[in-house]
């Protein structure tokens, strides 16, 4: 058998590091992006837990949007459930929209909950409901 050798290490154990290297770095990579929006919210005091996050992806939520309105909720003083939020985006509401008609819709005292926002939403008639 014909080892190439550099600098007294064999080609074997070499391919072994590099896979092992590249292993760890995909590894690191879907970490931060699971840690990402974990950290913001921790640091905004809107708690989320990492197996959520976990659930999102693999429901291909767009985590990024739905803990930044979480978090823009809980700071307005408006706090929705992750579930809502997650249930909302997937059923292709514009989140974002959603979330401020939540907000603006408390902040006038009309006291709708966020499913009725939702289903506004849903059947294009939530101009009419804030008025």
């Amino acid at each position: 058998m014909i080892t190439l050798q550099a600098n007294g290490i064999s080609t074997p154990i070499l391919i072994v590091g590099i896979v092992f290297l590249i292993v760890n770095l995909i590894f690191l990579a879907i970490l931060v992006s699971l840690l990402r929006p974990w950290f913001r919210a921790f640091l905004s005091g809107t708690p989320i837990s990492l197996m959520r996050i976990v659930g999102m992806r693999f429901r291909r939520t767009n985590v990024a949007l739905v803990v930044d309105q979480g978090i823009a909720a809980q700071q307005a003083g408006c706090p929705i459930s992750w579930p809502e939020l997650e249930v909302a985006h997937l059923a292709g509401i514009d989140l974002e929209k959603a979330v401020l008609a939540y907000i603006t819709s408390r902040k006038r005292d009309m006291n709708y909950t966020f499913q009725e926002i939702v289903d506004a939403a849903r059947e294009s008639r939530l101009e009419k409901l804030l008025r």
